[in-house]
């Protein structure tokens, strides 16, 4: 019975020395945070200008309209607040292409106006062509989301 009083407080250290090995083994094997990319980054960036510039559209808010798009495509987008609720939603981007000074981005899109109590639905494909330096939305190639489809009102 002595023998084995003995060993108790020997195998308690040796399975705490045997915890702290295997604690400082498995934070020390840590994986490292990775660096994104430049181009991860311009992508990152254009999506979530995609998401501003939406909501300004929905919420008619003309000041950001105004921050987010080049002078000639804000004057078009500008003639399309004319409805009184609008709902787009984008899907996932299909291609997003880097080249030169510009970043596009082109999607599929869904749209929902209101206008006098009629209610409108579209759908299409376009791409958003951005300004690396000021991530500005420059052009919107293919089907516009942003234009309200034709409403017969009286």
């Amino acid at each position: 019975m002595n023998g084995n009083r003995r060993l108790q407080p020997f195998f308690l250290k040796t399975c705490y020395i045997f915890l702290l090995f295997v604690s400082f083994i498995s934070l020390s094997c840590g994986k490292k945070a990775v660096k994104p990319s430049e181009d991860s980054v311009l992508a990152q960036n254009a999506l979530q200008q995609i998401e501003l510039i939406k909501a300004a559209y929905e919420t008619k808010d003309i000041g950001s309209l105004t921050n987010l798009t080049d002078a000639g495509l804000f004057g078009s987008l500008e003639k399309e607040l004319i409805f009184d609720k609008a709902g787009l939603s984008f899907s996932t981007p299909r291609i997003i292409k880097i080249s030169g000074p510009h970043v596009t981005v082109s999607v599929n899109w869904k749209g929902v106006w209101e206008l006098e109590s009629v209610i409108k639905k579209n759908r299409g494909s376009g791409s958003f062509v951005f300004l690396k330096e000021s991530m500005r939305l420059v052009e919107i190639d293919g089907d516009n989301p942003f234009v309200v489809p034709a409403v017969n009102i009286k």
